[in-house]
């Protein structure tokens, strides 16, 4: 057999218990990133998350996910953060967007699948009043100038390694985020879509 090959990590959420697969001698097949067999693809999970990481529940996805704590944890750091900034800015998270290709699936015991992708979001943080600076964490800041004036707003990139629980097509089941490791990847300053507009 060929060696393990470490690609990323997930933290289970408080709680999680995994869905039964099949033993380790036999072994748990593969299951396609556009598989009909499941609730939804594994492809469309992550899209469809991260519509409701996008819209929460006005997103026309809600309703297919259990309610989970690393959706709340994003949640509660940007209100917590724009409660921190309110007197002189605003912070919002902009987007989130599955990444295209490194779906991985595992089929479960009940024919289900654990489901294993990457979503990024940015989380912009921008000054509302004229004068003078705003200041943010060095986190955030991500070891960089951690000042932010009106013309020049940061834009925190981050990636998520998200694994989900999804239950076997025809089942009434709701799909389970079982874990999520969430990584700051880069920093922007200023705003970068009037600097590809200048370009």
């Amino acid at each position: 057999r060929a060696h393990y090959e470490l690609r990323s990590w997930v933290r289970l959420l408080p709680g999680t218990e995994l869905p039964q697969t099949v033993s380790a001698a036999v072994g748990s097949p593969s299951v396609p990133a556009d598989s009909a067999d499941l609730l939804v693809t594994p492809t469309d999970v992550l899209t469809q998350y991260a519509d409701v990481m996008n819209n929460e529940d006005a997103s026309e996805y809600v309703a297919s996910f259990a309610a989970d704590s690393f959706r709340q944890y994003v949640a509660t750091q940007v209100t917590d953060l724009n409660d921190a900034v309110s007197d002189a800015g605003e912070a919002s998270m902009e987007t989130s967007a599955a990444v295209d290709d490194g779906v991985m699936a595992l089929e479960t015991y009940d024919g289900g699948a654990i489901v294993v992708g990457v979503l990024t979001s940015d989380l912009r943080v921008e000054k509302t009043v004229p004068r003078g600076t705003l200041t943010v964490g060095t986190v955030l800041a991500y070891g960089g100038d951690a000042t932010i004036t009106v013309d020049t707003p940061l834009t925190a990139h981050y990636l998520t390694t998200i694994a989900f629980y999804v239950p076997p097509a025809g089942s009434d089941q709701l799909i389970t985020v079982l874990g999520a490791e969430y990584v700051l990847e880069d920093v922007t300053r200023g705003d970068t879509a009037e600097e590809e507009d200048n370009e």
